[in-house]
């Protein structure tokens, strides 16, 4: 049960002058607050629970372990990756139109988009001579880049890395790009 408030209908007498009900003056006496006959209390229904039995034969699947053949995508991730990737070297082509005027090595003030975007383009054109360039790059850092060889790896060692990865010195292609790397920093040896 929950405690409700109890407003009675009160009517409000307004009088131009000042008058005293004397019956009602024990009203004004500070009185002590009492606790409730009722409190309040939750409301827990009673728990129902209800119970099917139910029968079936005992069987086992023939095909649980059979070998089952992958089905064809039917939506390929491959052309929404690409418009992605069109889309953020869109947008870092309207700060940097031929990607060779901020320096992601040393820059300060590279735009957000040029920052994420320009890899990205540089791989795509690395992509067009060596179409598994990424994975070449990443195989050559794992065998030279190794901590205890490198303590801190550069933009210098990833172009380094990245030349060893295409068979040829991007260093001078990387300048082009205004990006300030030098082969004699790379504590990577080029050979």
């Amino acid at each position: 049960m929950q405690n409700k408030p109890n407003f009675q209908k009160s009517q409000v007498n307004v009088n131009p002058y000042n008058t005293m009900n004397y019956e009602n003056k024990w009203h004004r006496r500070v009185r002590k607050n009492k606790p409730n006959s009722n409190p309040n209390k939750p409301n827990f229904q009673k728990a129902k629970m209800n119970v099917n039995l139910t029968l079936t034969k005992d069987y086992e699947r023939n095909d649980i372990f059979a070998v089952r053949k992958n089905k064809a995508n039917s939506n390929p991730i491959k052309p929404n990756l690409e418009n992605k990737l069109a889309g953020w070297i869109r947008g870092a082509r309207r700060h940097d139109k031929d990607m060779a005027k901020y320096d992601l090595a040393n820059g300060r003030d590279v735009p957000h988009v040029v920052r994420m975007a320009k890899p990205m383009w540089i791989f795509e054109q690395l992509r067009k001579e060596k179409p598994d360039i990424v994975a070449r790059y990443f195989q050559t850092k794992r065998k030279l880049a190794t901590p205890d060889k490198i303590k801190k790896y550069t933009a210098d060692d990833s172009v380094a890395v990245l030349s060893i990865a295409m068979g040829r010195d991007l260093f001078g292609w990387f300048q082009s790009l205004g990006i300030t790397v030098d082969r004699s920093k790379a504590q990577i040896e080029i050979k």
